[in-house]
């Protein structure tokens, strides 16, 4: 018996979906187990020069007001949390999702809608007693499925 809607075409339009980097997906993973240690997260980092830069750049950051520079990725995950490591990762793993789409005028559109979402939520997040690293994940995730249509049919 076959497919119940008919045969399904060969090269399914889905296929052409950019995947998350392998260390993205380990680390997303690792980052949603409750006993994930430091260590464990830096290891993985390690393994990925993107993911370590975008890590040492943000714990070096203005926001974070250090008076001397992080240089290590172990001291960088200490410094910004678990929590903001897996927002980081998020954003970073998406980052790399929509350059694989492609630069189309939609495309960056919706980006820059999830961004925003991302950090209207972050700003909302304590009203509701959420955490703010969470809400902004959250947030940047709400429209995942939108770039996974656009990724089939752009126009």
């Amino acid at each position: 018996m076959g497919h119940p809607y008919g045969r399904l075409p060969e090269n399914l339009a889905l296929c052409r979906v950019p995947v998350f980097r392998p260390v993205a997906v380990k680390l997303l993973r690792l980052l949603g187990n409750q006993d994930a240690s430091v260590l464990e997260v830096s290891q993985l980092l390690k393994s990925d020069p993107g993911f370590s830069t975008e890590m040492l750049t943000m714990a070096n950051s203005a926001a974070h007001g250090r008076s001397h520079r992080i240089h290590t990725i172990e001291r960088a995950v200490v410094l910004l949390g678990l929590e903001r490591t897996r927002s980081l990762a998020t954003k970073t793993a998406l980052e790399g999702m929509i350059r694989g789409l492609g630069g189309s005028p939609t495309i960056r559109n919706c980006w820059g809608h999830s961004v925003a979402t991302a950090l209207i939520a972050r700003w909302l997040a304590p009203f509701y007693r959420l955490h703010p690293d969470l809400a902004y994940t959250t947030g940047l995730m709400h429209d995942i499925g939108r770039l996974g249509l656009l990724a089939v049919e752009p126009k």
